[in-house]
């Protein structure tokens, strides 16, 4: 590796001096009775560089320089300044903090008899714009640590079934990485992952510091993935105060100024909030420092407690953030074998920023904007402070397309590499399983306990075996044998779905082959499918599918899938004909994505169909169909051999679909266009606002099974509540359907305000659905639903209940229904393609 990369890790200040050798600075951060502090930032005054001590209080910092000025920052603790001189290859030095003196004004004068803690927060809420954008355009190198660990050893099923230690503290997962991070003000972010170390699972692996991009302490809301079951209120959301009491602790002074502690306490037990503390600076009241905690009693999904730590440090005039941690106890049942409990960990180091100036502005001494002569409040007190040394930096155009890249190369850095750079000495533990994955390493590359794996699961479509086998990060194959859970109707009778599926994936390139069979008791009859399928993992994702084989079919063109319990009511009090018939096709399909944000897919079939209801009369037809998708903000990711599109979350997101089929039925051209506009308005904490828009259009009166029909699956075969519609099955649309569905998801807050009902994974859903057609004028139906929304029992996971009232004369009446809500968030109205 080059000198100059070393610098840009921030490693080697000036190479020069009477030793011309680099030393070794090894520290620890105790406090005054000698027990270590935990993740204190370690900076270095003359660079700017800035590393973290460990979870023991350790750091190990890679010098140059002959005299060097260290500066270490904890929570709750003075600022401490030492200047340390080389006297040898290596020092080691103890870096002594002591408590911060908190100190109450002896008379506080508030505006209008408002508490100071309140009127502060209320000025930093004021001015939290002007802190986030402080500093517009930067550079910042990264190290990241996660690891994950067991919190209590697994139930002896699970101990079994696995070739790794389970004590309590063992390590599961680690991974380490070293980025560039490029951000231009308000949201524009690029990562390049230059080094990274994955050990463990892979499936399950975080790299890089993007997880942390979506943590904005100065933001409205902010969503985990996974976790969180409604975006939480963060304390300096411009409505903060209708969900949480603040309180001043006191006044904190050291070398940078005096900062305000404030504690901050949700209103509600239940509601979705943090607490803990954040440090306030003087007059400028940018952020310093934060301490948040959650634990069980909040709406999160398998957590018993999240905590996250982090400080900011002096950049210029401005404050950026210089560490985060967090950690998170969690637990998830197992059906059969017990509870797992887990602890996550996350270290993030900011060690250098750079000031960004683009290559096309005039080479000219101008001051950054943070050093302008500013007008007045939070950024005359800015300029008036002591500014930290930043660099300039000059840069070409940077491609913010893509939102993380590994790059080439990024996992072959050896140990070395790794001891040097580490912002902060590993454990005892992360250690041993270091050792211990180094050690499988170097074995004969023969099948394992490893890198097979065997699992027997049920989900929401049945009962499922599965075997799959690593050699390699690059090397992989799995088989999966599936019992679907069998259905019901009076033309098919009990219904039983066999699936198998084989796998193969090589580098880039996976193959697939998959074949069902459908057996129906009512007609004796075996129907068989195929598929083969090529695609890359590579971006742009290309991928080649072929089909073939007997489906059963219904005019909405939607093959039937239902549990056993759908439409349980109605099977008891009034069942329908299933107006099913069984279709012979064959068919070609391709897919890419033109953009990060846009996905096409492509399709050329042939098919057999019935004229009506009754079968006597089949025609046959040739398809080809074009279908997009544009979602905006997508973010990618991408390394070497695959890709991944993250969605995040947002107050308003929303989405566009389209479709657009021809078929050749009997010399004629039968043309059918769909649009789809979807979007969420998030209002937590009282859950979304989902908005489905749907158009579809036929350019002449098409034959039975080709037809527009109002509800996109049959009564009987419902697989969301959204398309739960009372309306009678299978009347004709005609040319035109226009359908709106508009729901209320409170995910939760409902619930939560009855102490009974708090901790049932119960979820509610409230909905009007209303369509117009060429056929009918108007239909419109209400629905409230509760959905069974845990993951532990995946057997009943998706089971729901609810009643509908219709709205419309002559059908106005309240029914009853139990169902499954697989949600499935496509088109109202579609062709096969999607």
């Amino acid at each position: 590796m080059r000198a100059q990369f070393l610098l840009s890790l921030g490693l080697a200040g000036a190479v020069g001096g009477v030793w011309a050798q680099p030393w070794t600075l090894q520290g620890q951060v105790v406090e005054a009775a000698g027990h270590p502090v935990p993740y204190a930032v370690v900076r270095l005054v003359q660079s700017g560089f800035q590393t973290a001590a460990s979870a023991n209080g350790r750091f190990v910092l890679s010098l140059w320089e002959d005299t060097v000025v260290v500066e270490v920052r904890r929570l709750g603790y003075r600022t401490r300044r030492d200047t340390v001189l080389r006297q040898g290859e290596a020092v080691t030095q103890v870096f002594m903090l002591t408590p911060q003196e908190v100190r109450l004004p002896a008379v506080v004068i508030t505006e209008g008899g408002q508490d100071p803690a309140e009127l502060l927060i209320r000025k930093a809420i004021a001015a939290k714009a002007a802190n986030r954008a402080c500093l517009p355009a930067f550079q910042v190198e990264t190290y990241t640590l996660y690891t994950l660990r067991w919190a209590e050893p697994p139930p002896a099923p699970v101990r079994k079934a696995l070739s790794v230690s389970t004590e309590k503290g063992e390590v599961l997962f680690m991974s380490e990485a070293v980025s560039r991070v490029h951000f231009v003000s308000p949201d524009k972010y690029r990562e390049e992952i230059v080094r990274s170390r994955i050990v463990g699972h892979r499936a399950y692996s975080v790299l890089g510091s993007w997880p942390f991009q979506d943590f904005d302490p100065y933001g409205e809301r902010i969503a985990l993935a996974e976790l969180t079951e409604t975006p939480f209120v963060l304390p300096l959301a411009r409505d903060a105060f209708l969900f949480y009491r603040y309180r001043l602790i006191g006044q904190v002074w050291d070398e940078s100024g005096f900062f305000y502690k404030i504690a901050v306490e949700p209103r509600s037990p239940v509601s979705p909030c943090v607490r803990g503390y954040v440090l306030l600076a003087d007059e400028s009241y940018a952020l310093v420092g934060l301490e948040w905690e959650v634990d069980r009693s909040r709406p999160l999904r398998y957590t018993d407690t999240l905590r996250v730590q982090a400080t900011w440090v002096p950049v210029g005039s401005c404050y950026q953030l210089g560490g985060l941690n967090f950690s998170g106890w969690f637990r998830v049942s197992i059906p059969a074998l017990g509870t797992v409990a887990v602890q996550a960990e996350g270290h993030a180091a900011y060690q250098k920023y750079r000031f960004l100036i683009s290559e096309s502005q005039k080479k000219k001494s101008t001051p950054p904007p943070w050093q302008a002569f500013p007008s007045s409040g939070a950024e005359a007190s800015r300029a008036a402070q002591p500014s930290s040394p930043i660099e300039t930096l000059r840069v070409g155009k940077i491609d913010f397309q893509e939102y993380v890249r590994v790059l080439p190369g990024a996992d072959t850095a050896s140990e070395a590499f790794w001891d040097r750079v580490r912002a902060a000495p590993l454990d005892s533990q992360q250690i041993r399983y270091l050792t211990r994955a180094q050690e499988a390493l170097k074995q004969p590359d023969t099948p394992s306990a490893s890198s097979r794996r065997v699992r027997f699961s049920p989900d929401e479509e049945g009962l499922w075996w599965a075997c799959s086998q690593r050699r390699g990060a690059a090397d992989r194959w799995g088989v999966e044998l599936g019992v679907l859970w069998p259905s019901y109707t009076r033309q098919e009778g009990w219904a039983l779905p066999v699936v198998g599926r084989f796998r193969r994936g090589k580098g880039a390139e996976q193959w697939g082959a998959s074949v069902t069979l459908r057996y129906g008791w009512g007609w004796k009859r075996m129907l068989p499918a195929a598929r083969l399928s090529w695609s890359s993992t590579a971006f742009p994702g290309w991928g080649v599918e072929v089909q073939g084989g007997l489906s059963p079919q219904e005019p909405t063109d939607r093959v039937q899938v239902p549990l056993l319990w759908n439409g349980l009511y109605h099977l008891v009090q009034a069942p329908l004909p299933w107006q099913g018939y069984i279709r012979p096709f064959v068919a070609v399909e391709g897919k890419r994505y033109l953009h990060r944000t846009l996905h096409v897919r492509v399709r050329l079939s042939w098919d057999e169909r019935p004229l009506g209801p009754e079968g006597a009369a089949v025609y046959s037809a040739w398809r080809g169909a074009l279908a997009l998708e544009w979602q905006p903000g997508t973010r990618l990711l991408r390394t070497p051999r695959a890709f991944l599109l993250d969605v995040p979350a947002k107050v308003f997101a929303y989405r566009l679909r389209g479709a657009f089929e021809t078929a050749w039925i009997a010399d004629q051209l039968l043309l059918t266009g769909n649009l789809e506009a979807l979007s969420t308005l998030s209002i937590s904490p009282l859950g979304a606002l989902e908005t489905q828009i749907g158009l579809a259009w036929q350019n002449k009166v098409a034959p039975w099974a080709d037809a527009l029909y109002p509800v996109a699956l049959p009564l009987l075969l419902h697989r969301s509540p959204t398309t739960l519609m009372r309306y009678p099955a299978y009347a004709s649309a005609g040319s035109y359907l226009v359908q709106g569905v508009w729901s209320w998801v409170p995910q939760g807050a409902l619930l939560r305000a009855i102490p009974l009902l708090q901790r049932l994974p119960l979820r509610e859903r409230i909905g009007v659905r209303v369509f117009s057609s060429a056929q009918k004028r108007w239909h419109a139906e209400l629905s409230a639903y509760l959905v069974f929304s845990s993951k532990r029992l995946a057997f009943f996971r998706g089971l729901s209940g609810g009643v509908h009232w219709n709205l419309e004369q002559g059908l106005r009446r309240a029914t009853f229904s139990v169902g499954t809500t697989l949600i499935d968030s496509g088109l109202l109205v579609k062709p096969a393609l999607l």
